[in-house]
C-alpha cells in the first residue's frame, strides 16, 4: 500500500468515526454540553480530514472536486452565506452564531468541506458501510431516547449517566437533549434504513434493520416533534404513491405495488378513524398523537410561530437582497417584536429563528439566499432521478421531501446538517463512478511532505476549536463552583475562561456577570466585589460595542448596574440610558419596560415607574407576565390592593411564580402586608421544593427560606410546624448569630427551642 492509499484509508476511517461520534458525543463539564461539544468534535475531525485530502488533491487531479449540479449549487449557496455575513447586521454572530447554537457560517463551511471530500473520493468510500454505521448510531440514539421514558438516574458521581437519563421527560431528546434536534437527525436515518433493507440479502440482517427502523420510528414519536412527524408522514406517503404508480417489478417475495395500495388505504382509514375519535382518551396515551390531539392555534408555541411568520415579511422587505446576515434573525425580530408574543413568561418571547426554513433564508440571507437554498434541492432532485437507480431513487427522494417539510416547522441542527450533506455527497457520487484513476506513484515522493505541512498548518484551526472547548469548560466550572459556594474557585475559572481565545467570549462575559449578580442577589459575595463588578461593567460595555444592534446586551448591563448602583453613583443614570437605547432597538418589548420601571423606582420616580409598568400591561392586556411584574412592583411600593389584583390577574392568565426569588418576594408581601400567612407558607414551601430539585440544596437561600417559613408557621399559629422548621434550620446555622435573634428569642423560648 503506497502513501496515497494510506492517506485515503485514514480519511475514510476518520469519516466513519465522524459519522458515529458526532451524534453520540457530549461533554458534561462544558457549557452547552450537547450542542457545543458536537460542533467542536465535528469541526476538529473535519479539519484533520480536509488537511489529508488537500495533500492528495494538490498533486492528484483525480481527487479534486468535479463541478456537478450539486457542487455548483452548494458553491453558490456558500458564497451567498458569506456575503450575507459580510453585509449583514453582526458578522461575528453570522460566522460563529452564539454558544447555544454554535452553527454559523464557519460550521456550514465545514459541512461543505465534508461534502467536497466525500464527493472527491468517490468509490473509495464504502457508502453501504457508512450508512450501516450511521443507521447503527441512530439506533443507539433511539434506544437512549426510549430509555428516557422509563428510567431516571439520580444525580450522583456519574455525571455522564445523569446528563442522558435526566428524568422521565414528556418529550425525549437522547444525546441531543432537544427532542426536535434528535428527531430531525433520526428522520434521515429512517429512510437510510429502508435503503439498507432493500440492499441487504440475508434474512437475519433484514430483520435487524427492520427492528432498528421500528426503534427509530418509536423514538421520533416519543420526541413528539410535530414538524418531524409531518415530514415523516409525507415521505412515507410519497413512497407508497410512487410504488403504486411506478409498479416496481423487482422480486422481493411479495407484490410491492399491492402492499403499497393496502398500506395507502390503511393510512387513509387510520387518518379518518383518528379524526373521528381524536377526543377519545385513548389517543392521549399514544406517543406523538397526544400533541396532535392537543394541537391548537391558541397554543403559545403555535401562536408564536404564526406571529413570527407574519413579522418575517416586514423583516425581509427591509433587507431583501442579502438579508440581515445568517444567524442574525433575532435582531430584526426584536425590531418588529409584537407584544402578543409575551404570554406566561419572558422566555417564550425570544425567537432567534422563525422556525421555517424558507422564511429563515429569506430574512437572513435575502432573496439570493433563498434561491441558493432552493437551488440545492433542484440540483439534488435532478441528480437523484438522473444518477440513482432502483429503490435508491424513491427512497432518497422521500428522505429529502421529509427533510424539507420538517424544516417548514423547525430548523437545521448539527444532526440534520450532518445527514443532509452526507446524502448530497452520496447522490453526487452515484452518478460519477466511471472516472479512470491515473497512476499516482510519481506524486508519492511529494505527498508525504505536503501532507505533513498541511497537517501542521491545520493545527491552527484545530487548536482554535480546542480553545472553544477549553473556554466552555472553564465557564462551566465558573458556574459550578458558584453553585457549590466556592466563589474564589468560581472567580479563577471565569477569569481563565475570559483569557481563552474563543469566538464565544461574549457569552462568557455575560454569563460571568449574571453569576456574580445572582450571587449578590442571594447575599453571597465574590472576593473584592467592588473591583470585580467594575471590571464586569467594562466587559459588558465591550459586548455592546461588539454587538450594538442586540437589545438584550443593553438590558443585561442595565440590570447589572441596577443591582450594583450602590457601588457607583453614575450607575442609575447609565442604566436608564441603556434601557432607553434598548427601547429604540425593540420599541414594543415589555421586558425593557420592566427594567426601565425598576430604574425609576431606584431613582425614587414612583409615578414614572407606574406609568412604565402600565405601558407594559397595556401593550398586551392578555399577556400574563406584565401583570405579574406590575403586581410585584405595586406590592413593593406598599400598594397592596393593586399588587394583589395584578398577581391574581397574572395567575388567571397562567403566570405563576417560577423562580425562587419570585416566591420569596411574594411570600414576604402577602405575609407582611396582608397577614395572609397561609399563602406565604405556600410560596415558601414551593421555593424549597425548587431549591431541593436544583443542583445544590444546602445554600444560604435555603436557610433564608426556612427561616421565613418557620416565622410564617408561628404567626399562622401552627406551632408544631414552626418548631420543626426551626429545629431543621438549627442543624445548619447558629440561630444566635442571626441579626434578628433579639426579636426571635422570645418566639424560640415559647416554642421550647431556646431556654
Amino acid at each position: 500500500m503506497n502513501l496515497s492509499e494510506k492517506i485515503i484509508k485514514y480519511i475514510k476511517y476518520l469519516i466513519y468515526i465522524l459519522v458515529i461520534a458526532v451524534p453520540l458525543v457530549y461533554f458534561p463539564t462544558i457549557m452547552m454540553p450537547f450542542q457545543l461539544s458536537k460542533t467542536v468534535v465535528f469541526q476538529i475531525l473535519t479539519e484533520i480530514i480536509f488537511a489529508l485530502w488537500l495533500s492528495l488533491a494538490i498533486l492528484n487531479k483525480e481527487y479534486r472536486p468535479k463541478f456537478t449540479p450539486i457542487t455548483l449549487a452548494l458553491i453558490f449557496f456558500m458564497v451567498v452565506i458569506f456575503l450575507s455575513a459580510i453585509f449583514g447586521s453582526d458578522w461575528r454572530i453570522s460566522l460563529w452564531s452564539d454558544e447555544s447554537r454554535s452553527l454559523g457560517a464557519i460550521a456550514l463551511a465545514h459541512f461543505f468541506a465534508l461534502f467536497i471530500i466525500a464527493s472527491s473520493l468517490k468509490e473509495k468510500i464504502d457508502w453501504r458501510k457508512l450508512w450501516f454505521l450511521s443507521f447503527g448510531t441512530a439506533v443507539i440514539v433511539s434506544l437512549i431516547g426510549i430509555s428516557q421514558k422509563f428510567f431516571a438516574f439520580p444525580r450522583g458521581s456519574n455525571e455522564w449517566l445523569y446528563i442522558i437519563y435526566s428524568g422521565i421527560p414528556e418529550r425525549v431528546g437522547s444525546t441531543f437533549s432537544n427532542p426536535a434536534f434528535m428527531a430531525g437527525y433520526l428522520l434521515f436515518n429512517f429512510f437510510i434504513g429502508a435503503w439498507l433493507l432493500v440492499k441487504s440479502e440475508k434474512l437475519k440482517v433484514k430483520s435487524l434493520i427492520g427492528l432498528g427502523a421500528i426503534l427509530i420510528f418509536a423514538a421520533i414519536f416519543l420526541s413528539q416533534t410535530l414538524g418531524v412527524m409531518v415530514g415523516l408522514f409525507a415521505g412515507v406517503l410519497f413512497l407508497l404513491i410512487y410504488f403504486v404508480v411506478k409498479k416496481p417489478n423487482l422480486d422481493y417475495g411479495f407484490n410491492l405495488r399491492k402492499l403499497s395500495i393496502i398500506l395507502l388505504i390503511s393510512t387513509v382509514l387510520l387518518a379518518g378513524l383518528f379524526s373521528a375519535t381524536k377526543n377519545f382518551s385513548f389517543w392521549q396515551k399514544v406517543p406523538g398523537f397526544k400533541r396532535i390531539v392537543n394541537f391548537s392555534f391558541q397554543d403559545d408555541s403555535i401562536r408564536g410561530r404564526l406571529i413570527t411568520w407574519r413579522l418575517s415579511w416586514n423583516v425581509f422587505k427591509e433587507k431583501p437582497i442579502f438579508g440581515w446576515g445568517v444567524e442574525n434573525f433575532r435582531i430584526p425580530f426584536n425590531k418588529y417584536y409584537d407584544p402578543q408574543l409575551l404570554t406566561k413568561n419572558i422566555d417564550g418571547s425570544y425567537w432567534d429563528k422563525p422556525h421555517n426554513i424558507v422564511l429563515e433564508y429569506l430574512t437572513t440571507t435575502g432573496i439570493l439566499g433563498l434561491l441558493a437554498y432552493l437551488g440545492i434541492f433542484i440540483a439534488v432532485f435532478y441528480s437523484i432521478f438522473k444518477n440513482l437507480s432502483g429503490f435508491g431513487k424513491p427512497i432518497f427522494a422521500a428522505a429529502l421531501i421529509s427533510y424539507f417539510i420538517q424544516n417548514l416547522f423547525v430548523f437545521d441542527t448539527i444532526g440534520t446538517y450532518l445527514m443532509f450533506f452526507s446524502i448530497l455527497a452520496f447522490i453526487n457520487n452515484e452518478g460519477d463512478l466511471s472516472i479512470q484513476r491515473q497512476s499516482i506513484m510519481l506524486a508519492n515522493n511529494y505527498l508525504k511532505p505536503i501532507a505533513i505541512i498541511l497537517l501542521v498548518l491545520f493545527l491552527v484551526p484545530i487548536y482554535y476549536n480546542y480553545q472553544i472547548f477549553k473556554g466552555a469548560n472553564y465557564e462551566y466550572w465558573g458556574v459550578n463552583y458558584f453553585l457549590n459556594q466556592l466563589n474564589e474557585s468560581s472567580l479563577i475559572s471565569f477569569s481563565r475562561a475570559l483569557a481563552t481565545p474563543t469566538p464565544y467570549i461574549d457569552d462568557i462575559r455575560k454569563n460571568f456577570a449574571n453569576t456574580v449578580k445572582q450571587a449578590y442577589q442571594q447575599g453571597i459575595s465574590y472576593p473584592d466585589l467592588n473591583d470585580l463588578q467594575n471590571k464586569l461593567v467594562g466587559h459588558l460595555k465591550l459586548v455592546i460595542n461588539r454587538h450594538p444592534q442586540e437589545f438584550l446586551n443593553y438590558i443585561i448591563l442595565s440590570e447589572f448596574e441596577n443591582f450594583f448602583y450602590q457601588y457607583n453613583a453614575n450607575y442609575l443614570e447609565e442604566s436608564e440610558e441603556l434601557a432607553l437605547k434598548a427601547l429604540e432597538l425593540s420599541p414594543k418589548r415589555q421586558q425593557i419596560l420592566y427594567v426601565l420601571g425598576k430604574v425609576r423606582l431606584l431613582k425614587g420616580d414612583i409615578p414614572g415607574a407606574y406609568k412604565v409598568f402600565e405601558k407594559a400591561v397595556n401593550a398586551s392586556p392578555d399577556s400574563a407576565d406584565p401583570h405579574f411584574y406590575f403586581g410585584l412592583m405595586a406590592y413593593g411600593l406598599g400598594d397592596v390592593k393593586k399588587g394583589s389584583a395584578e398577581i391574581i390577574e397574572a395567575e388567571r392568565l397562567g403566570r405563576i411564580p417560577q423562580k425562587v426569588e419570585e416566591l420569596i418576594a411574594l411570600g414576604n408581601f402577602v405575609g407582611d402586608l396582608e397577614n395572609n400567612y397561609k399563602k406565604a407558607i405556600e410560596y415558601y414551601n414551593f421555593a424549597l421544593k425548587i431549591i431541593k430539585g436544583g443542583v445544590v440544596s444546602k445554600t444560604i437561600v435555603r436557610e433564608n427560606v426556612l427561616l421565613k417559613l418557620a416565622i410564617a408557621y408561628y404567626f399562622d399559629h401552627n406551632y408544631d410546624k414552626s418548631r420543626q422548621t426551626f429545629l431543621e434550620l438549627k442543624k445548619t446555622i447558629n440561630l444566635k448569630l442571626l441579626p434578628i435573634y433579639p426579636d426571635l428569642e422570645p418566639v424560640l423560648q415559647e416554642l421550647g427551642i431556646e431556654k
